[in-house]
């Protein structure tokens, strides 16, 4: 039995081979190149990345939130305004599930900003896993798309199931 992969080239050099199937067309070939990659993988791998950055985004505000709290913050001053408006939308489910603790005049321990950072970067964790899963997904089919279809093993050939070697 020939091997299928390997021939001349259509040109008749006899130094340049083909690397594709006698029989299969370029058009087949590209085909199977391009793969019929899911258009589920690329539509959740877009969602997550959206997913991601707004996790980040809110893990980043509500951080500064504690910090400035933490640290008494002028409520006056237009920076720290804009945290705690921005954090307001992140704070929502976590609201009131801690009392806020007074370490002095102004400096306050809120341990629900606390709370809620730890969740969303653990929700952030989460989805880089995601992330993680779908790109090795997207990177298996891919690759499955690229490979020409396996040849069924050759009788007489090493490793061959039904041979017996001393």
């Amino acid at each position: 039995m020939t091997n299928p992969y390997v021939g001349q080239h259509p040109t008749g050099n006899p130094n340049s081979y083909s690397s594709r199937p006698q029989g299969t067309s370029a058009t087949d070939a590209s085909k199977r190149s391009t793969g019929d990659i899911p258009v589920v993988l690329a539509i959740a791998k877009v969602a997550a990345w959206m997913a991601y950055i707004f996790v980040i985004i809110n893990t980043v505000l509500l951080s500064l939130a504690f910090v400035l709290r933490l640290f008494g913050a002028s409520t006056d001053a237009a920076f720290t305004m804009w945290v705690y408006r921005n954090a307001q939308f992140a704070m929502r489910p976590f609201r009131g599930i801690f009392p806020p603790v007074e370490i002095s005049g102004q400096s306050v321990l809120d341990t629900s900003l606390l709370f809620a950072t730890l969740i969303y970067l653990l929700l952030g964790a989460a989805i880089a896993a995601l992330l993680s899963w779908l790109n090795a997904k997207a990177k298996a089919a891919r690759t499955a798309a690229m490979l020409p279809p396996a040849a069924p093993p050759v009788a007489g050939a090493a490793g061959y199931p039904g041979d017996v070697h001393p």
